[in-house]
């Protein structure tokens, strides 16, 4: 059957991402099922490019899947010449003294940062920096953030400083280019200005994503219902808590224990003592926020668990049925598995729920979902607006 590698290729991959993730498919695609192919072959980019790690048996296949295109990858990067960042003053002045600079102004290259990691030795042109920038929510701060948790070796930066005429100057810069910049009296005003320039700015050359709805909104939600606990905490109760088999019963026998309740009038407790979790630092006699609602802490742990294994890409809810003790509760037992909360809604309202936050995706990876697989959840989540090409000069 006809393989068309270039249907896989993203809307913002580089040339030399997508040759490199090209090269591992043209290897293995007579050996592998096309589905596993393209999965792998993201994953190889994964582990080259952002050192990503995965579980051993994983990482073994890659490493044997991909052997000689890893080392002749590196061993070009290794020998590329260092490019150098050409401002546009030195541009124009180049153009008035009618030399020409190291490159043209249409392809500008970035400075080594003085910050980046010596292990990584690679420049980026400018082009292939705005398609690893992603406009988040139209926010400077979050747009910031993101792009320099990819550590590829260019930051962005958003100062504003206060000049000795007692003005305010805010830049915003990625790199040496500086993509807005705003001087006034007053230091909020100048610092919108800025930012506004810098989104506009980017707007022509970067991809848009806004978030339009909240996990707790989502129509394929994967919501956890307060009856799901309950009902697990009866089916617990309906269980024999003693059998011939236990320990307990056993010596309890021996010492004329013949089944109901304890003491002379078999009126004492039938059950065993359990475990009660408790929240704040009241004494344990006091009983006035007692949890009524029977929230079964051993489901609830069952339910993170499973939940932090499956590696989810989608959040957890959990619905308003839940009491803002029950919250608590689940918020400890989410912190002691190393997994991430956050609460939307008002209490006042009734609308309050707790969301356990699936791993997090980059912004590339998310367009990717929309644009590229058209994952359902992630198009009713977010809208992704691509870059105006045609109004850059």
């Amino acid at each position: 059957t006809d393989f068309s590698f270039d249907n896989y290729r993203s809307h913002h991959e580089t040339e030399e991402h997508w040759e490199l993730r090209r090269m591992f498919m043209e290897k293995n695609h007579l050996n592998l099922p096309e589905d596993e192919l393209v999965c792998l072959a993201q994953v190889f980019l994964n582990i080259e490019l952002l050192h990503c790690r995965y579980p051993p048996e994983t990482m073994r296949r890659v490493a044997e899947l991909s052997e000689g295109i890893g080392k002749e990858y590196r061993a070009r990067r290794a020998n590329m010449l260092q490019r150098t960042f050409v401002s546009a003053s030195d541009a124009a002045a180049s153009k008035v003294q009618r030399r020409a600079p190291s490159f043209a102004t249409n392809d500008i290259k970035q400075h080594t940062a003085p910050n980046r990691d010596p292990s990584r030795n690679e420049s980026l042109s400018m082009d292939e920096i705005f398609g690893k920038i992603v406009i988040v929510n139209n926010c400077i701060i979050q747009t910031t953030n993101e792009f320099n948790r990819l550590r590829c070796g260019v930051s962005m930066t958003d100062t504003c400083t206060e000049l000795q005429t007692r003005d305010h100057e805010a830049v915003v810069m990625v790199g040496k280019l500086v993509l807005g910049k705003a001087v006034h009296a007053n230091k909020k005003t100048a610092r919108q200005q800025a930012v506004k320039q810098a989104l506009e700015y980017l707007g022509k050359r970067c991809y848009t994503l806004t978030r339009k709805k909240l996990p707790t909104q989502m129509s394929a939600a994967n919501v956890v219902q307060k009856k799901d606990s309950e009902d697990a905490a009866s089916k617990v109760a309906e269980e024999p808590k003693l059998d011939t088999k236990n320990i307990g019963f056993k010596l309890m026998q021996k010492l004329g224990w013949k089944g109901g309740g304890l003491g002379v009038k078999d009126d004492g407790i039938v059950d065993p003592i359990t475990a009660q979790i408790k929240i704040g630092r009241k004494g344990l006699g006091n009983q006035e926020k007692a949890d009524e609602g029977g929230l079964d802490t051993k489901f609830i742990k069952t339910v993170l668990r499973n939940f932090k294994n499956s590696h989810m890409e989608y959040d957890l809810v959990f619905s308003v049925d839940f009491s803002k003790e029950d919250r608590e509760v689940i918020h400890r037992i989410a912190k002691s598995f190393a997994l991430r909360t956050k609460s939307f809604g008002n209490d006042n309202q009734g609308t309050r729920q707790l969301v356990v936050l699936a791993n997090r995706l980059s912004p590339l990876e998310i367009i990717d979902k929309v644009l590229l697989f058209g994952d359902p959840t992630y198009c009713e989540m977010y809208e992704v607006v691509s870059p105006n090409l045609s109004e850059v000069k």
